[in-house]
């Protein structure tokens, strides 16, 4: 039984032990770099453009009613959509807008008000955000941000190599990235994550290969200290 552990522990530690150097790596990494890029609820308040209460015109009550909930909504907020003023209801995961300037609901997101609203939040002309198609299903980029599908893509003529996703049911910017972001995640958040777009666009065969690799490894730290 001592000859079948030791060789056990030889040759799980010949498998895992890139496994550890590459966590041990990342981890350091991310001390630095956090986790994946985001938007931050800062960098998000300073794009926005300012709300005119002067064009609102519906109170919540009444917004309420055109979007047809059924009941109370999880949460509401008023904000600014397209340079118009509206109220966003969220209700069991899924999002309402409705514009509080003549009642309309935001049903599609067309390609023309996508790129009107990633110009907006960039603050440049359109002939410097440049479309790169509709994101149906998630990418590297917006692993966590799935509840916002489908995305549409924009690419910025920028010295930081901005891409930004504009959110097809709620009309807003949910995602940002820039070239040093995306190269720094790729040595820390993704291989530390395990974050690898084709694995985690299926989150349960992600959740099972996260077990079955700390799984065996723990039981290889375990059989170090009886060896």
């Amino acid at each position: 039984m001592r000859k079948l552990l030791v060789l056990i522990h030889r040759y799980l530690g010949i498998v895992f032990s890139l496994l550890f150097f590459t966590w041990f790596a990342s981890g350091i990494a991310m001390i630095y770099t956090r986790g994946m890029p985001s938007l931050t609820p800062q960098t998000r308040l300073e794009h926005l453009p300012d709300l005119n209460p002067a064009t609102i015109r519906l109170t919540p009550a009444q917004a309420l009613t055109k979007a047809e909930l059924g009941g109370t909504p999880d949460a509401a907020k008023l904000l600014n959509i397209l340079n118009r003023p509206a109220y966003r209801f969220e209700s069991g995961g899924g999002f309402v807008t409705v514009f509080a300037d003549n009642g309309e609901l935001l049903l599609d997101m067309t390609p023309d008000m996508a790129i009107e609203a990633a110009r907006s939040f960039m603050g440049l002309p359109e002939d410097r955000v440049h479309d790169a198609g509709v994101i149906e299903r998630v990418d590297q980029w917006t692993i966590l941000e799935r509840r916002y599908l489908p995305f549409h893509k924009f690419v910025v003529d920028d010295d930081a190599g901005t891409e930004l996703y504009v959110s097809g049911v709620t009309g807003e910017t949910t995602v940002v990235t820039t070239r040093a972001g995306r190269m720094l995640s790729w040595i820390s958040a993704i291989p530390h994550w395990l974050y690898f777009e084709g694995l985690r666009k299926n989150p349960g065969l992600w959740r099972k290969v996260i077990l079955w690799t700390s799984g065996p490894a723990t039981v290889r730290a375990w059989l170090s200290e009886d060896c």
